[in-house]
């Protein structure tokens, strides 16, 4: 399809703020206040079907032998009731439902430990610390509760619902099972039948009525919820201790909601936009090397300069590039060139845009819809957040208009003017950009205050602030 230029059905999108974010300490304690003020402790498990096994100890020796090593120095796994099936991809997507869910309505919270940065502060001579996440608690604002649990509790009769198929259509998936594991397949890696899903009768003491009891083998734990702060039944000195240790807590909690909330959308952000840019080929000319390995051309996957890789040296480009050798697609890294020689190859944009499936964009406006309303949720972090998400959220809503099938109209909308597609592109870099400055921001903040986060809390209970 050849991609048009033509941007009259768009219009002027909402911008990205463009502003210095900054945070005072005040603002910042205003937003650890909110959270201790109207946030709980939550904490739930969701049990599911065995996803592994190791393989025999048969194939490890053989795939030992294959590297010419010793069967002690491999690991070789199986993944199991992993075959297409309508039974399983239901199953899938109810789990994935309450993943969601969970998302939707709790905030990640800080672990007890810290953990490596991935990169090490070479002139401090140590290595950076971050804060982790907690794995099975998170944080949920009280007023969201009932509708949380009602959600969960909808959610739960959708697994067993999906459990019950799983069962029903167990001999055929086992089938398949064998079929995709051959002679690694094993019967008793797989849990029983019965097991996925059952119905015991039950009578009622109170009501002497008897009703069926489901158990499913997926199913959605008990939620246990806790208080954010000390009991005010402790002794004093304890309590001034646990209030203090309380507040810092909850500190860094800001810090990892408002970190994992960019992380998450950045990374949304930035699969799109690696997929907006335009494809460009190259034709080298008869006679050169590149024409004697590449033919009479290749599509350049990524051209790094400078600017994009200090180890890229100044004036020129690194390219990867692929090219057909045979029935074979063949992806290497070519230079670095100077921009001289680049421009010889003759790069130029190629009619065909690059592959953009629906599952993008539906992951993109999922988490548009997600992560709104941060301000109430996260104070000032979170209102320059929504700024920030409101200009993705508008340049969206242009494409879709009053279309029913909202995802396919923004991939025809991208594929189809490459007016949009630069416009959202850039909209979408510059959101992360900004997204990961507040990140920064409150990283900093959180640190500068961190010692003295309990008094600047007590003030603000107390009217002073």
């Amino acid at each position: 399809m050849t991609a048009t230029t033509e941007p009259k059905q768009i219009g002027k999108a909402a911008e990205v703020p463009a502003e210095k974010f900054e945070v005072s300490a005040d603002e910042h304690a205003q937003a650890v206040k909110g959270l201790m003020s109207h946030t709980m402790k939550v904490a739930f498990t969701l049990t599911g079907l065995p996803k592994s096994k190791q393989a025999s100890d048969e194939f490890v020796e053989q795939v030992a032998d294959q590297a010419e090593g010793q069967k002690e120095g491999f690991t070789v796994g199986k993944r199991l009731l992993s075959v297409e099936h309508q039974a399983i991809d239901g199953l899938n997507a109810a789990v994935r439902k309450v993943e969601k869910w969970r998302n939707q309505w709790t905030f990640p919270t800080v672990a007890a430990v810290e953990v490596d940065e991935p990169v090490t502060a070479a002139a401090a001579g140590k290595t950076l610390r971050r804060l982790a996440k907690e794995k099975g608690q998170r944080l949920i604002r009280i007023d969201d509760i009932d509708d949380f649990e009602a959600g969960l509790a909808q959610m739960d009769l959708d697994l067993a619902a999906a459990c019950k198929r799983l069962r029903d259509d167990y001999d055929q998936i086992i089938a398949l099972e064998k079929k995709r594991l051959g002679r690694q397949f094993n019967a008793s890696d797989y849990p029983p039948r019965d097991k996925l899903y059952s119905e015991e009768p039950s009578v009622d003491p109170e009501t002497g009525q008897v009703r069926n009891v489901v158990t499913a083998m997926v199913r959605i734990g008990r939620r246990q919820y806790s208080e954010v702060t000390a009991s005010v039944r402790l002794p004093q000195t304890v309590l001034n201790r646990m209030t203090v240790q309380a507040a810092e807590t909850m500190n860094q909690n800001l810090e990892v909601i408002v970190e994992d909330t960019a992380a998450l959308l950045t990374d949304t952000f930035s699969t799109l936009a690696k997929q907006l840019v335009d494809r460009v080929q190259v034709r080298p000319r008869v006679g050169t090397p590149e024409y004697e390995k590449w033919g009479d051309r290749a599509e350049v996957l990524s051209a790094r300069r400078h600017t994009d890789d200090p180890a890229v040296p100044e004036g020129q480009v690194l390219l990867e590039v692929s090219y057909k050798a045979g029935k074979q697609t063949i992806k290497e890294a070519h230079g670095p060139v100077t921009e001289e020689e680049y421009q010889k190859l003759r790069p130029e944009v190629m009619d065909e845009t690059k592959k953009l499936s629906k599952s993008v964009i539906e992951r993109l406006r999922d988490q548009l819809d997600l992560y709104a309303g941060l301000q109430e949720k996260l104070g000032k972090y979170g209102g320059h957040m929504d700024k920030t998400l409101d200009a993705v959220r508008d340049l969206i809503s242009k494409a879709t208009g009053m279309r029913k099938d909202k995802d396919a109209a923004v991939v025809e909308q991208i594929k189809g003017s490459s007016y949009y597609r630069a416009t959202l592109k850039e909209t979408l870099d510059e959101a992360g950009e900004v997204l990961q400055g507040v990140a920064t921001t409150v990283k900093k903040v959180r640190r500068s205050v961190q010692g003295g986060i309990a008094a600047k809390l007590r003030a603000k209970m107390e009217g002073s602030v």
